[in-house]
């Protein structure tokens, strides 16, 4: 049964490592988003781990996972996606964290991109995401350090938005929060982030306001705070 709130699980143990066949399980899940669906939750399974990144068997044996695209397609989701954070969250697991819309850490996650200490770069989008959330200089040194940081320290840098000791509570109300929000409003901010994450641009703002306008969500919202009633969202 669909519900507005879909949790997609990182299920490989014991600590979630991103091999092939788990990369290709996550996006046919993530490809199929019901028109229910408000909110993509991205879990890892058991409390170890959200994920350690790419199994590192498979990369020794010159297997490539696709976590770079799998973040695109987190990434391009039609509608918000969260990350919840438990455990370690490591090279390729925190890439996938990165891709998402919004970071959600248990107090004792620990968060790091550690490729450089095996003599590689971050191969999914890790190099492009992390210095926009938390700066060039913070982005060089977790890149060429290898370390890893606490969650209190994660957030304080912007590289997740909310800590907290209950996660599951925690996830349902930011969860619970966004479903209840309009579902293409959430569409269109997605969009417009996405498209001017590189050059900042008023008009495409602009347009995607006047689509919001101009929608019945927008129309029905707009009615029923003039109204001084609930808004029934198409």
């Amino acid at each position: 049964m669909s519900t507005p709130i879909k949790t997609v699980w990182i299920d490989n143990p014991p600590l979630n490592a991103l091999d092939a066949a788990t990369v290709e399980r996550l996006e046919a899940e993530l490809g199929q988003i019901e028109v229910e669906t408000r909110v993509v939750v991205l879990r890892g399974r058991g409390r170890r781990a959200f994920s350690v990144g790419a199994d590192v068997s498979e990369l020794h044996a010159g297997t490539l996972p696709g976590i770079q695209d799998l973040a695109g397609v987190i990434e391009s989701l039609p509608v918000p996606a969260i990350a919840a954070l438990d455990g370690y969250c490591l090279g390729g697991g925190l890439e996938l964290a990165l891709a998402c819309d919004i970071r959600i850490a248990h107090t004792d996650a620990k968060l790091g991109l550690p490729e450089v200490k095996l003599g590689l770069v971050p191969g999914g989008g890790g190099t492009q995401r992390l210095p926009r959330l938390v700066g060039p200089g913070r982005a060089a040194w977790l890149l060429m350090s290898g370390e890893q940081v606490s969650a209190s320290r994660a957030e304080a840098w912007g590289l997740v938005e909310r800590v907290t000791d209950e996660l599951d509570a925690e996830i349902a109300a930011v969860a619970g929060m966004l479903a209840g929000q309009s579902r293409h409003a959430l569409l269109e901010l997605k969009r417009v982030l996405l498209d001017t994450r590189h050059a900042p641009s008023d008009r495409t703002e602009f347009d995607a306001f006047v689509r919001c306008l101009e929608a019945h969500d927008g129309k029905e919202r707009i009615a029923a705070f003039l109204e001084k009633r609930t808004p029934s969202w198409s």
